[in-house]
């Protein structure tokens, strides 16, 4: 995202998503001791959060994509996605989501209320 932009505005923009959507506060778990049946369950509670940090250029951002892209995720402890904020500048930001694609279901795609401007997403399962 280039131009002026409130991160901490954002990160409340991304919090009230997270509270209100079940998708983001589920797990995944294996019932009788992991040799049952796989079942899902919703914390009603948030168990993602958006992780804020600086870095200092534009391969940075890349390395943490592909980190994304190559991430293992813990479907068993409600770390079926991942949200990232990557500031290089007070103008120029990066908005990363990842997630295992068990944690979409069927959806064709994600409606998301947050307005992204010009910004390209980029799906890893």
């Amino acid at each position: 995202m280039k131009g002026p932009f409130d991160s901490d505005a954002f990160e409340r923009a991304v919090a009230l998503v997270i509270r209100r959507h079940e998708a983001f506060q589920t797990s995944f778990f294996w019932a009788e001791g992991g040799t049952g049946t796989p079942n899902q369950g919703v914390s009603y509670s948030p168990v993602i959060e958006l992780e804020k940090r600086q870095i200092s250029s534009e391969d940075e951002a890349a390395e943490e994509l592909q980190r994304l892209g190559d991430h293992e995720y813990d479907l068993e402890n409600g770390g079926a996605m991942l949200m990232k904020l990557l500031s290089l500048s007070d103008n120029v930001h990066y908005f990363l989501f990842g997630c295992h694609h068990i944690a979409l279901g069927t959806y064709k795609s994600l409606r998301c209320p947050i307005p992204f401007y010009d910004t390209n997403l980029t799906h890893f399962d």
